[in-house]
């Protein structure tokens, strides 16, 4: 029984953690593809691609600073407003979320990097074709740009669910 939960737990946040990754990135992505200002757009992929070098040791501090029962930043908050604090450590429900969550926080940076590269690769042509039949950016995006860049989020697909018992 306990061998079940421990895989179906594995395997449904992996799962989570996949889907919610792809979209985060790949949003990501786009926005960034965006920035027009070289020097802007330098900084948003180091700030955004920063959490990816973070030890997962901070992280843990982080979050310990963040949800502590006693003195969390969140548990603070709550009870200045009058509210309970709410013990996230003992109480599993939350932990899918906050797991998300960190793990959107650490990975998207890097994902998003490598499809933004992935969108830099597509020839301009396909876009300018595009906006002379009157293409708005969205139509450009669903039609050319997510088409394109299938076969990286599948193969990155791919690569996730072979590290899910890594």
């Amino acid at each position: 029984a306990t061998a079940w939960r421990i895989t179906s737990n594995t395997l449904l946040l992996n799962s989570i953690f996949i889907i919610t990754g792809i979209v985060m990135s790949l949003g990501i992505a786009l926005m960034l593809n965006e920035v027009r200002k070289a020097g802007l757009a330098r900084f948003y992929q180091s700030a955004i691609f920063f959490p990816y070098f973070v030890s997962w040791v901070i992280v843990g501090m982080f979050s310990f600073a963040i949800l502590n029962a006693d003195n969390g930043m969140i548990n603070s908050m709550l009870v200045k407003m009058g509210f309970e604090p709410v013990l996230f450590y003992s109480s599993p429900e939350y932990w899918p979320a906050i797991l998300t969550i960190v793990h959107l926080w650490k990975s998207s940076g890097y994902w998003s990097i490598v499809y933004l590269a992935a969108i830099m690769g597509i020839n301009t042509e396909y876009y300018e074709a595009a906006m002379i039949d009157g293409a708005s950016r969205w139509q450009q995006i669903t039609s050319i740009t997510l088409p394109l860049l299938m076969p990286l989020i599948i193969i990155n697909v791919l690569l996730s669910v072979g590290r899910i018992f890594y």
